[in-house]
């Protein structure tokens, strides 16, 4: 058995991108004899000391004697602004809390206690639009140089050690950029004489594609095979090299919708309800039902004595069904929103008091951080399911879930789950916060706080610029949301 630990340029994902993201664990495979069995247990934006606190490494100490061990931690362990999982490069294994005491404890040592081999890789090299690579690019920080503390600790240990940093670094430099970049996930195609083409503006340059992925799992396999590590004995005799033209492959999904995204100052009423505030503006959104999006269809988005009312009632002459919605497969809202740069860490609070509510299934109210903000009304509704995660009340099969998120179009509720809905007059805080790549969201209600971590949710997957925090409710809901407050935290390290 191979096991696999990692980060994102490790892991697998779910996701619809033109050219989506793979991780160099997925690949390994191709390079390996038939038998070989893997067990990829890399998670997106964890480090090597966030994830010894993950289900998945509870998974790796059944590694037995035998097996080999592969470890690609490096890019989220630079994180300093994250003491969750930022670790020190400078310090040696018996350090507490360094890169190497870190490694050696809960990896490598595993491993050679229960007879299996360890392997370290190098992370691969983030892109560099300037081709020089230096700095981050190749994972030298103030604190220090990742790639060379852990070459250090192989050569102090005497075990393998793919430098996956140098040569990618190498291979982006004789490629160039551009050429580069093809090896990378990328969101989005763009129409060139009416061929739909990579839209490199959108390139991901941390996170490759599955021809990437073919390209550094290839080159580990290849460096072991030269190696005298036993592992050579499982990889196959005749390797053959990824090539652009057969394993480059746009996601077979994936469908091409122009977005721009909002100037908020060039919209207006009907389509946008008044506020005064002039950092949030108010629109109904999604798949609101029966034509105009105002408010002769019972939706409401408007700022009252420095407060932000927003929600949807029965209209008056129709049956009871009520037009808004929150379903698995789509949403129709009211919403307020406010838009943030991407790169910025930041708190946001408010509180929340339900005026009016019929206490409907797939009724909900919240605040989510989102990915995009649709405006133009002429846009499909499918096409606004937006990934977010919300700190929300959603009323779902006779149970009020605390907490949700939409992911790829389908929306997921969290298992906090309360027997009844929510009433007039109940009170609830609710807290959205980003550092880097983790967002943390806190619903607050019966004197019980509800909280759930996200880490390296995509958030860019079709505006890559920013983030819209918007105060939301629907289906015969309507909540007055007030005492909000946003506090910027600095600039985000990214991915």
């Amino acid at each position: 058995m191979i096991y696999i630990v990692g980060d994102s340029t490790v892991s697998k994902f779910n996701e619809v991108y033109y050219y989506h993201r793979y991780g160099w664990g997925t690949m390994l495979y191709n390079y390996f004899k038939e038998g070989t069995t893997f067990l990829n247990l890399a998670l997106s934006g964890r480090s090597s000391l966030s994830f010894i606190k993950e289900d998945n490494y509870k998974e790796l100490l059944n590694i037995t004697k035998g097996d080999y061990l592969f470890i690609g931690f490096g890019h989220n362990d630079e994180k300093d602004d994250d003491p969750n999982r930022y670790t020190n490069p400078y310090g040696s294994i018996r350090d507490s809390g360094s890169f190497k005491n870190i490694l050696y404890n809960y990896y490598i040592k595993v491993a050679l206690e229960k007879g299996a081999t360890p392997i370290l890789c190098t992370p691969i090299a983030r892109l560099d639009e300037n081709n020089i690579y230096d700095g981050k690019h190749i994972h030298i920080t103030r604190n220090g140089d990742y790639r060379k503390c852990i070459i250090d600790l192989a050569n102090e240990l005497n075990i393998s050690c793919v430098d996956l940093t140098t040569y990618s670094k190498e291979l982006n430099q004789n490629d160039g950029y551009e050429e580069s970049c093809l090896r990378h996930a990328i969101t989005k195609g763009k129409l060139v004489d009416g061929k739909l083409v990579p839209d490199i503006a959108t390139v991901d340059q941390t996170h490759i594609n599955i021809y990437g992925a073919k390209t550094y799992a290839y080159f580990i396999a290849k460096t072991l095979k030269e190696s005298n590590n036993p592992i050579k004995e499982l990889i196959k005799d005749n390797l053959v090299a990824p090539s652009k033209e057969k394993d480059l492959i746009m996601d077979e999904d994936y469908v091409y919708i122009p977005y721009k995204a909002p100037e908020f100052s060039d919209y207006n009423a009907p389509l946008w309800f008044k506020t005064n505030d002039k950092n949030y503006v108010g629109i109904a959104f999604g798949d609101t039902g029966r034509g105009t999006l105002d408010q002769s269809n019972g939706y409401i988005a408007y700022e009252d004595n420095n407060k932000f009312v927003v929600g949807q009632k029965l209209v008056q002459g129709t049956k009871s069904t009520p037009l808004g919605k929150i379903s698995l497969n789509s949403e129709g809202i009211s919403l307020i929103a406010r838009k943030i740069k991407s790169n910025i860490n930041f708190t946001f609070t408010c509180k929340a008091n339900v005026t009016y509510t019929e206490g409907l299934k797939l009724s909900g109210f919240g605040v989510s951080l989102r990915d995009d903000l649709y405006l133009d009304l002429r846009i499909p509704d499918k096409t606004i399911n937006s990934n977010y995660v919300a700190s929300s009340l959603v009323m779902g099969n006779d149970k009020l879930h605390i907490n949700s998120k939409r992911e790829n179009g389908l929306l997921h509720l969290e298992n906090n789950i309360l027997d009844n809905c929510y009433k007039v007059n109940d009170q609830v805080v609710f807290k959205v916060v980003r550092l880097g790549q983790v967002v943390e969201v806190y619903t607050s209600y019966l004197n019980t706080t509800y909280k759930n971590t996200y880490t390296d949710f995509d958030f860019t997957k079709v505006d890559k610029d920013y983030f819209y925090i918007t105060l939301y409710a629907t289906r015969s809901t309507v909540v007055e949301f007030s005492d909000l407050n946003f506090v910027e935290n600095g600039i985000s390290q990214g991915a």
